[in-house]
C-alpha cells in the first residue's frame, strides 16, 4: 500500500502530510534506549509511544516527504541531553511528532505513528509503513532475540537499507527541504530545550 498519510496533533492545531509513504520508502524501528523511555515519560505518553515489547515505535522517512499545512507555530522541540536527538512535538497538546538529528546533513525524520490520523487511512497503518525491521538498544532473553529482531541478524540489513535510502535522499537534496530546519541557516526552526534524563532510566 502507498499513499499520503495525514499528520495531525491530538487537538488538530498542527496538521500536515507524509507524502507517498509505502514500505519500500520507510524504515520502521523500535528503540528501547533510555532517551526514548525518558522522553515518553516526560511527555506522559508511554502507553501511546511504546509497543507491546516496550520499544518506541517510529518509522523513518525522507524529511522532504513531510510537509506541514497548518499550525507550524505550535511546533516545539526538546532534547533529553545536550547532544541528544531532536524530538519534535506539538506544544498545543503535547503530541509527539518526530525525531531526528540536530543537523540536516543526515536526512531522515522518524515519525511517531501516534501523529498519524488513522481515521483518514484507507487501510491499516502497517500496510503503509511495513513491519518493525529491528529493535535497538534493548536487552532481551537470548531465546527471544531472533524472534524480536533484536540481534545483529536484523540490525545489519537495516543499516544497509537505511544507508542506501539516506544516500538517495542526500543525492536528491532532500536534506535541504526538511520542515524542521531553516533552508538558509541550516539551523532548527525552533531552538531545542534540554530537558535532562532523570534517575531511573539507566
Amino acid at each position: 500500500m502507498r499513499g499520503d498519510l495525514a499528520v495531525r496533533c491530538a487537538c488538530g492545531a498542527l496538521r500536515g502530510r507524509a507524502l507517498d509513504v509505502h514500505p519500500g520508502a520507510t524504515n520502521r524501528v523500535a528503540c528501547h534506549c533510555r532517551g526514548c523511555r525518558a522522553y515518553a515519560a516526560h511527555m506522559q505518553r508511554e502507553a501511546e509511544l511504546f509497543d507491546a515489547h516496550g520499544g518506541m515505535d517510529v518509522f523513518q522517512i525522507s524529511p522532504a516527504a513531510l510537509v506541514f499545512d497548518d499550525g507550524l507555530e505550535h511546533l516545539g522541540c526538546l532534547r533529553m541531553t545536550p547532544k541528544g536527538a531532536l524530538r519534535w512535538h506539538a506544544r498545543c497538546c503535547g503530541t509527539p511528532i518526530a525525531g531526528g538529528l540536530d543537523r540536516r546533513g543526515v536526512p531522515f525524520a522518524s515519525l511517531h505513528p501516534v501523529c498519524i490520523d488513522r481515521a483518514a487511512l484507507s487501510a491499516p497503518l502497517d500496510d503503509y509503513i511495513g513491519p518493525v525491521r529491528v529493535r535497538v538498544n534493548g536487552r532481551f532473553p537470548r531465546r527471544e532475540v531472533r524472534a524480536l529482531k533484536a540481534g545483529l541478524g536484523a540490525l545489519l540489513p537495516m543499516i544497509v537499507r537505511y544507508g542506501a535510502m539516506c544516500l538517495k535522499w542526500i543525492i536528491r537534496g532532500d536534506h535541504r527541504r526538511s520542515p524542521f530546519f531553516d533552508r538558509e541557516t541550516a539551523r532548527p526552526i525552533v531552538e531545542p530545550t534540554v530537558v535532562g534524563i532523570p534517575p531511573g532510566f539507566e
